[in-house]
């Protein structure tokens, strides 16, 4: 049940006197929910200006210990459960039931393992909106383990790989619950606003404060073009044009071009500023500006060797094999 569902349940089951079928029409909800939850609030000898002040997770809470839950359940280590859940073959019923073999006695259930998981996975799941232009990226991954299909005409399984592509320029908005007015939106989390923001009318279109963002999303929003064109030019001329090169012939949001160029930071952050400027100035010299040919020079210590265009023809040593200008002239010095 949606926190805003279960928040205007206990309004009405608290500071009215509606029965469980009228308060079941207005919460779209059934009779026996109704009453269930009427059974668990009565319990909990809580008043509605008690009620309304909590927060999400102790909304819940409230409920959940009403039903006669023991408190004194044994929490898993929830950091160490989302570390395991990033592995291959991984699912939460087989992680869920190690954790309860321990001692089953103190153990959570399992639907009760899943929703403290999904509140966990809220506090570090911090989505940050993007902005792309219609055809200027795609997302794409393969979908987990191989699928099979058996051929009709020969009855053999033939293994497949499932692939998913998700375009970036969709207009979605994903968000926490927001109250919108004439003037201002508001934006809560767990029943507590989180942040207000000035109301934009314009059409199809999102305004963010860029302080309202985590650190590491505000790090990411600011890899413009711009931003690394600056970035360069406190290094030296050579990176400057290497970093001009990434893009070449692309627009200024172009995801190609801050991909190379972020490569290019981490390449100065690892070998240093002095190797990475040398690097720079050999790529220039040699026309090939791509970050590949910067990282093949830092890799294999040749920024420190002087790279040059041409190299020095050596006077051949006399030979008798040899034919000169004079074997292919004619008596008059013509060339036959």
């Amino acid at each position: 049940m949606k926190s805003s569902t279960l928040r205007e349940l206990l309004r009405l089951l608290l500071s009215t006197h509606f029965s469980n079928r009228h308060i079941a029409q207005l919460t779209q909800l059934s009779k026996t929910t109704v009453r269930r939850y009427r059974s668990r609030i009565n319990k909990s000898e809580c008043c509605w200006g008690e009620v309304k002040q909590l927060d999400d997770p102790a909304l819940f809470r409230l409920v959940s210990s009403s039903s006669g839950l023991k408190p004194d359940k044994r929490a898993p280590d929830w950091s160490h459960i989302h570390k395991l859940l990033q592995d291959k073959h991984q699912c939460r019923l087989q992680i869920w039931e190690e954790y309860r073999r321990i001692n089953p006695d103190d153990a959570y259930c399992y639907s009760q393992f899943n929703k403290y998981y999904r509140d966990y996975r809220k506090t570090i799941d911090l989505c940050m909106r993007q902005h792309y232009e219609p055809g200027d990226v795609c997302f794409v991954d393969y979908a987990g383990k191989r699928l099979s299909f058996v051929d009709s005409a020969t009855g053999q399984t033939q293994k497949v790989e499932l692939f998913v592509g998700v375009l970036g320029y969709s207009q979605l908005i994903f968000c926490v619950e927001v109250k919108v007015g004439h003037q201002k939106v508001e934006i809560f989390h767990q029943h507590h606003r989180v942040a207000i923001h000035p109301r934009s009318h314009r059409k199809e279109d999102a305004t963010t404060y860029p302080e309202h963002r985590p650190t590491q999303h505000q790090a990411y929003a600011n890899q413009t073009r711009d931003y690394f064109i600056n970035w360069a030019k406190e290094q030296s001329a050579d990176v400057l044009a290497v970093v001009t090169a990434q893009f070449e012939n692309l627009p200024e949001h172009s995801l190609k071009g801050v991909r190379a160029c972020s490569k290019l930071q981490k390449l100065c952050r690892h070998y240093g500023v002095q190797r990475f400027m040398n690097a720079c100035t050999c790529v220039t010299e040699i026309q090939s500006l791509t970050v590949s040919s910067v990282h093949s020079i830092l890799q294999c210590h040749l920024d420190g060797q002087q790279i040059t265009e041409t190299s020095t023809q050596h006077k051949l040593p006399a030979h008798s094999n040899v034919r000169g200008a004079s074997y292919y002239a004619d008596h008059e010095g013509h060339l036959k």
